[in-house]
């Protein structure tokens, strides 16, 4: 009977293990995600507006801002071609 308790015990000490390591990775597929969808977007976009001779270029700053703040992230950095002087 006692053993029966410590199997319990400890399938539900890995279970709980099991769903602590999974959310950091969900968490981390979610941004890697978005950041690949973040790329395609920028990529079509710069095709649309490249007869403005409007680009953002595709890089790691890029992708993480987009990663981490989604559609807005896009907005700003479109907003930031638009409004900054080109260097």
């Amino acid at each position: 009977m006692s053993n029966l308790i410590y199997f319990m015990i400890a399938g539900c000490l890995l279970i709980i293990l099991i769903l602590v390591i999974a959310s950091p990775m969900r968490t981390g597929a979610k941004l890697i995600l978005r950041a690949a969808c973040g790329a395609a977007g920028i990529f079509v976009t710069n095709a649309l507006l490249a007869s403005f001779g409007v680009s953002v270029g595709i890089n790691i700053f890029t992708l993480a801002v987009i990663a981490v703040l989604g559609l807005p992230g896009f907005a700003v950095l479109y907003a930031a071609v638009f409004i900054l002087p080109p260097l």
